[in-house]
């Protein structure tokens, strides 16, 4: 009983921990990136590319990676200065401005 009371109590603690952990937030990303590009320059960007169609945007302690294959399968992801992939939210900010942009 007290190993299932304490495991529990760990998860929760670990929880606590990581929801102050995040690094970003999909309004934060919005901005960074609204704020050197607009909707239409990043389609333009992207389009200009021969496949593999990559376009990287570096922004502050940002690195944004925008990716799309010849199939149109789309990889986004989000890094901070060290390599960390950053949270889960941001990336999906990411596929929807993907998506604006008719990287499909």
């Amino acid at each position: 009983m007290k190993i299932k009371i304490f495991f529990v109590l760990l998860v929760f603690f670990s929880m606590f921990l990581f929801s102050f952990s995040k690094k970003t937030s999909v309004l934060d990303v919005k901005f960074e990136v609204l704020k050197h590009y607009n909707q239409n320059e990043l389609r333009l960007l992207l389009q200009q590319q021969k496949y593999p169609k990559q376009f990287t945007i570096n922004l502050n302690k940002r690195t944004i990676i925008l990716y799309s294959d010849q199939n149109y399968n789309t990889i986004l992801t989000l890094y901070d200065n060290n390599g960390t992939l950053l949270d889960s939210l941001a990336v999906m900010f990411m596929y929807q401005l993907a998506n604006s942009c008719n990287m499909y």
